[in-house]
């Protein structure tokens, strides 16, 4: 009872007050970069519209923001420093454990050609760029940058890079657009467009912009929107992504939808809503929310996803494995460990198959280097069940779908948990088979049985919702608890609702 008094109590203070901002938390610091004279480059005017609409969107969300335009990498003749400018505000977040970073740069970015790892530079205006050599010296490493921000003890740091341009190539080894440098432990980076490829003018920003200030969305519901926003506006010419390396639950205009600001509604459906919601990751959830919750507040965000490819029903069609690559006879390749790289391209967190020590994929940013590390790990160990998952993770990234559902059923069939887990994503979405929620429900109680969380979580949202089962709330809390025991957040944040 305790706890329902507190969350009202909460309810009535966002309703009178708004969004939580940085006086009601930690400390909320923003950076907005815009670079616009270029003294080599092309001149980038539209920046300055550009970060205007992010820092006006931040600044509402209670962000502290701090603007720095056209600088110098090293701040020359009275310009501000590109640097100095990072460098000040990675201590003034060192400076407050636990505050939430956000940095926005909008101007000229640069793929290394050289650099074996992959990684971009962010330009200065005095940038004068003629070989890879003169890199280092115009601009910033992203990589480095994202290291920076991981150790400042902040809560978690965002980092939205818009600059994607039509930059000048550095010859042969050159191409065009940016390269997917993942995210540090405790940041998200954001690009405006995918890897290799170009971001128009005046796209991003405004979607980014919008969405910044929307409550009742988490961070990666918050990005994921932009993302589906610019892809359809673009007629997915232009699909920005993300990587996320974020382990809180962060919502940056707040995690309550108030409806109006003099009678907030003390429904406590509200606060389920909002869990199933939060629980929503693939086509099968976005179905079950819009049938408990067909006028509710994220509707229109599932239908959108649902209308996306990936959710589009295929027939089931008799199939052979795909050609498995070969492996070379001899050479430096031959001593690659490929379940060990596989399971870092591909791996699932979840699979109690996955050897400890290898990595796992917190998502599949490569879908053909995953695939091909999977394909010739295969080809090691043809009888691991644990591999045939991570085959069937990497044919589901690559949207063949039929080869995905033949290797999962292949693990699954071997009594692999997660691979049966897959098979029934697979049913509930209409991926590959045709939807069938009876299929759907025995792989997720198999799944469950057999000890994966997620299908824990899975079971608990169709007894808690009422989807394609008899709404059982006993049965809903037995299913999270276990799931919680087991190390799902989603399991936990549900079973934390119903108490």
């Amino acid at each position: 009872m305790k706890r329902w008094l507190l969350l009202i109590a909460l309810m009535l203070t966002a309703a009178v007050h708004g969004p939580a901002c940085a006086a009601d938390g930690p400390p909320r610091l923003a950076l907005v970069i815009n670079q616009v004279d270029y003294r080599t480059l092309t001149p980038l005017p539209d920046t300055d519209g550009e970060a205007k609409l992010i820092a006006d969107a931040l600044q509402k969300d209670g962000f502290d923001v701090t603007r720095i335009r056209d600088a110098t990498l090293t701040g020359i003749g009275g310009t501000p420093s590109l640097d100095q400018g990072l460098k000040d505000f990675r201590r003034k977040l060192a400076a407050s454990p636990g505050a939430l970073g956000f940095i926005y740069y909008t101007g000229h970015g640069m793929a290394d050609p050289t650099d074996e790892q992959g990684d971009n530079y962010l330009l200065a205006i005095d940038a004068d760029v003629k070989v890879a050599a003169d890199l280092p010296a115009s601009g910033i490493k992203l990589g480095d940058l994202l290291t920076q921000m991981s150790r400042t003890e902040a809560s978690a740091v965002i980092i939205v890079i818009d600059a994607c341009r039509n930059t000048p190539s550095l010859g042969k080894a050159a191409s065009k657009g940016l390269i997917a440098v993942n995210a540090q432990p405790n940041t998200l980076v954001a690009y405006s467009t995918d890897a290799g490829e170009i971001a128009g003018v005046g796209i991003y920003a405004p979607v980014l912009a919008k969405q910044l200030v929307k409550p009742g969305m988490s961070v990666g519901q918050m990005f994921e929107a932009v993302q589906i926003e610019v892809s359809q506006t673009t007629g997915r010419k232009q699909r920005p992504y993300s990587s996320s390396h974020i382990y809180d639950t962060l919502c940056l205009a707040g995690c309550q939808i108030t409806v109006n600001n003099y009678a907030p509604a003390l429904d406590l459906d509200w606060q389920k809503e909002q869990a199933v919601w939060s629980s929503s990751h693939d086509c099968g959830d976005f179905r079950a929310y819009l049938a408990q919750y067909p006028k509710g507040a994220f509707a229109a965000q599932a239908q959108m996803r649902l209308e996306g490819d990936t959710c589009a029903a295929r027939p089931v069609q008799a199939v052979q494995a795909a050609p498995v690559t070969s492996l070379p006879a001899s050479g430096p390749a031959s001593n690659v460990d490929w379940v060990a790289r596989c399971d870092m391209k591909a791996g699932s967190q979840f699979d109690s198959d996955r050897p400890s020590a290898n990595a796992y994929a917190f998502e599949i940013e490569l879908p053909d280097e995953a695939l091909d590390a999977c394909q010739k790990a295969h080809q090691v160990k043809p009888d691991d069940r644990h591999v045939a998952y991570d085959l069937g993770r990497a044919y589901l990234v690559n949207k063949d779908y039929d080869n995905a559902r033949l290797w999962f059923q292949t693990s699954a069939d071997a009594g692999n948990a997660a691979a049966m887990l897959g098979l029934g994503r697979l049913y509930s979405q209409g991926t590959g088979v045709p939807q069938d929620l009876d299929q759907m429900r025995a792989w997720y109680q198999k799944s469950a049985d057999a000890g994966d969380p997620e299908a824990m979580t899975a079971l608990g949202i169709l007894y808690d919702s009422g989807w394609s089962v008899d709404e059982d709330k006993k049965l809903a809390r037995k299913w999270y608890k276990a799931a919680a025991a087991a190390g799902d957040p989603g399991g936990k944040g549900l079973l934390d609702l119903m108490d």
